[in-house]
């Protein structure tokens, strides 16, 4: 709700999101708070002593704003100064309400919920289908709206900044946060995390949080400066500054693109998309076997492997409206086919192997400026819409210029003098008015006309909503998505309600970590917005799956050791068995090891990635497990931290962050952890058993300071 001190004053809510207004004592006292904000607007000398003293004590900062901002009135100054300087008073807060529980609902609604997916697999031929996924859908995005405004930290801190580096291109503070006799919770300090650090002269720069660590009660924060350039001058006097830092309290609006859009959608029977989601929820899609060719496809300098191709052949296939592809970790998928994908760590993989596969092919990212300049620097690519656009306007400014025309400052100036005139007169068209207007989007697609997009599936959704695309949707005929086992259930059915004539292609492993639910999120809401579409279509046989199951990222160790464990031995390693490893002999371990667990035994630190995020700012990527799906590293190092025993531990012991932790490596994985706690939980006591001889005593690992070996 926008507040606005001119008008609204007797509307405003407090910030802890009840519903309580402000005590105001009567319309008189009212009145004269409302006169008294004019007259400041108007005349910043002007006393401010009226403001009634029963208002609500949540203001304490918006009017004590109001007073410091009095003062600056002094002889010398320019009135329009003091103006710039109080110009927020004039404008509005957004005060956004805070979700504290989820109530219990209506039986009614619960005997709803429970029936819709009966409802979507049963009634596939009418409209029933379509009512009952929104149905679903709606309720649980919003409900995790709701929840997220549970993350905030809706504190203000007056902190010193400690700390000014130049980071990986970029500029990075450090500061201290804390309140007395109360926990900062780091979790509301995950990154990227929006956040505003206001100057002592009333400037405000916009910061995105790198890393944070525990300390005390409190919490040592590193952020980058998102509004700084490396050569601002401003940089070199940060440095023992003391600011106010909070949070930016955004609702994630985007989130309303996974609901399913439409008030009537054709039967299964004209939509292959709508039929896949039908199937997941207790139908099945019917198909005859399909003989492949036996010829290797052959993609420029690529040639796929025997499944590879065989998918290929598939998806190019009229027989199947919908696939799902059962891979295991470092196949190849990535490679097989993309369009959209989960996370932007995939979205970016798969550029890049568009890129190599054929670089004449018409493709872009779809990435807002502003998500593009908040995400790490590596997750950026060239052909992101932000700077392609820029590429294809300037190719074709270029190829419409004259040759030999000098474009110069002087010749700018009369030609603006020339259009001048001719406005003026009023020479120009006189249907320029009824000229069609585009978006900036919707020119760029015009003019390029790419005929695969990427990106993920927030941004693909919000593309589909487009003039441009929306009346060219039913021509989109494959949509595909990268690391499905983290698909929700909405995004799928908000992608198939976007794209009806197309076919739908889930690729993904089934044994990786399956889509993010916030544990607030009431199980009936989980099981109907969040879902593991992926692994209900490959486990149901809903929809009908192909195998990649070749690894070619891992050493074979890594390989046969998961294999065995989580992939009932479907896994087949393309590597060879006789590797020599340089990483380890470098530590004093044996070569012909890729995987080892270091024993160690000391106390755990409370919010361990933040502090090796410090301790290696540009030498090494930290990031949460949760964090690097869809990536892979030469060498991981897996941080077994708890600061608690590990004992009925699901977040440790879980088969999928296991999988997905230690599948990362192409060359080493090191897991340093407590042996004695680690094997009293099921998975990691098997792998264990399995491999007793990767435990090796943190006193064993030599020449750790030795230059070569930190190289290495």
């Amino acid at each position: 709700m926008v507040v606005r001190a001119k008008k609204h004053v007797s509307n405003y809510f407090t910030p802890t999101g009840s519903n309580t207004p402000i005590n105001i004592i009567d319309e008189q006292e009212k009145d004269e708070a409302i006169r008294t904000i004019k007259n400041f607007l108007t005349n910043p000398a002007a006393p401010i002593d009226t403001i009634p003293k029963s208002w609500d004590p949540h203001l304490g900062k918006e009017w004590s704003w109001l007073s410091s901002r009095n003062s600056c009135r002094k002889p010398g100054h320019h009135c329009q100064r003091v103006m710039r300087l109080t110009a927020a008073l004039s404008q509005g807060w957004m005060v956004h309400p805070v979700a504290k529980e989820v109530l219990p609902w209506k039986d009614s609604r619960h005997e709803m919920l429970r029936a819709a997916p009966q409802l979507c697999a049963a009634y596939q031929h009418d409209n029933t289908c379509w009512q009952a996924i929104r149905f679903m859908a709606s309720y649980g995005v919003y409900a995790q709206i709701a929840i997220e405004a549970i993350h905030y930290d809706y504190w203000h801190y007056t902190t010193i900044i400690t700390r000014v580096a130049q980071g990986d291109r970029c500029v990075l503070a450090t500061f201290a946060i804390a309140r007395e006799g109360q926990q900062v919770t780091l979790g509301n300090w995950k990154k990227h995390t929006q956040a505003t650090m206001e100057l002592p002269d009333g400037r405000a720069l916009q910061i995105a949080i790198e890393f944070a660590v525990s300390e005390g009660f409190g919490a040592r924060i590193t952020a980058r400066m998102m509004t700084l350039q490396s050569n601002d001058p401003l940089i070199g006097t940060l440095e023992q500054q003391t600011v106010t830092v909070y949070q930016n309290t955004e609702v994630k609006d985007h989130m309303v693109l996974h609901i399913p859009k439409g008030k009537q959608l054709p039967s299964t029977e004209s939509s292959a998309e709508l039929s896949a989601y039908a199937a997941i929820n207790g139908d099945s899609i019917e198909m005859d076997v399909v003989q492949f060719n036996e010829e290797r496809v052959k993609v420029g300098n690529f040639t796929l492997s025997k499944q590879q191709s065989d998918i290929a052949y598939a998806i190019n296939s009229k027989a199947y409206r919908a696939l799902a592809l059962d891979c295991g970790f470092g196949v190849g998928k990535t490679l097989t086919a993309i369009v959209a994908a989960v996370a932007n760590a995939v979205a970016t993989a798969a550029v890049g192997k568009a890129a190599e596969v054929d670089p004449q092919l018409r493709f872009v990212r779809i990435i807002s400026q502003v998500h593009r300049n908040r995400v790490d620097e590596e997750l950026r690519t060239e052909f992101d819409f932000p700077v392609l656009w820029r590429r294809i306007f300037g190719r074709i400014f270029t190829d419409h210029n004259v040759p030999g025309m000098h474009v110069s400052a002087i010749n700018m100036q009369a030609i603006r003098l020339y259009l001048n005139s001719v406005i003026k007169r009023g020479l120009l068209p006189k249907n320029i008015d009824a000229a069609e207007e585009l978006t900036l989007w919707e020119c760029f697609y015009r003019i390029y006309q790419p005929r695969i997009l990427m990106g993920t599936t927030t941004a693909i959704l919000s593309s589909a909503r487009s003039a441009e695309l929306d009346s060219r949707k039913d021509l989109v005929d494959l949509v595909m998505i990268d690391e499905a086992s983290k698909l929700p259930l909405a995004s799928f059915a908000a992608l198939e309600t976007s794209f009806t004539k197309a076919k739908m292609v889930l690729i993904g492993d089934r044994h990786q970590l399956p889509p993010y639910a916030d544990r607030a999120l009431p199980q009936l809401l989980k099981k109907a917005s969040i879902g593991t579409p992926l692994s209900d279509a490959i486990d149901n046989r809903a929809i009908p799956s192909l195998p990649l199951t070749e690894v070619r990222r891992c050493p074979q160790q890594i390989t046969n050791l998961l294999g065995a464990l989580f992939y009932d031995g479907s896994l087949k390693s393309t590597r060879t068995d006789r590797e020599i490893h340089i990483f380890f002999s470098a530590v004093g371990l044996p070569d012909d090891q890729s995987i080892a667990f270091i024993n160690n035994e000391s106390k755990h630190t409370h919010g361990q990635h933040g502090l090796l995020a410090s301790r290696f700012v540009n030498q090494a990527f930290v990031s949460t497990i949760d964090g690097v799906q869809g990536k892979e590293f030469d060498i991981t190092i897996v941080c077994f931290t708890r600061s608690t025993g590990y004992r009925n531990s699901q977040f440790l012991d879980g088969r999928h962050r296991i999988t997905a932790a230690i599948s990362r490596t192409k060359k080493a994985c090191f897991v340093i952890g407590s042996y004695q706690q680690a094997e009293t939980i099921q998975n990691w006591n098997s792998i264990f058993i399995n491999k007793p001889d990767i435990v090796y005593q943190a006193e064993e690992l030599t020449n750790l300071d030795d230059a070569n070996a930190m190289e290495l």
